[in-house]
């Protein structure tokens, strides 16, 4: 696992490495203004889980996207659509 430096961030990092333990299924919302590390403090949430043995899936907002419905949900559930084999054709079709 890739080591950073996080410096002053210790009650969120408590938080998230406490949230990828847990054994039941948790969510969590991470706001902030741009350029105050949301994505580093991620980043090593998702190191943590994966050493853990969780799979990690991400999807990233992307501005052009705002208007398209559950664009973020098509994100992240695309690439396991593999996993789902008792899926409808039809089902399986909805992009």
């Amino acid at each position: 696992m890739e080591k950073h430096l996080i410096v002053g961030r210790e009650a969120e990092l408590g938080e998230l490495s406490r949230l990828v333990a847990s054994p039941d299924g948790r969510a969590v919302l991470v706001r902030g203004e741009a350029g105050v590390g949301k994505s580093l403090l991620l980043a090593v949430a998702a190191e943590q889980a994966g050493a853990l043995g969780h799979r990690v899936i991400r999807a990233t907002g992307v501005e052009s996207e705002t208007m398209l419905p559950f664009a973020g949900l098509h994100q992240m559930l695309h690439p396991l659509l593999h996993t789902m084999p008792g899926l409808e054709p039809s089902t399986r079709a909805v992009r």
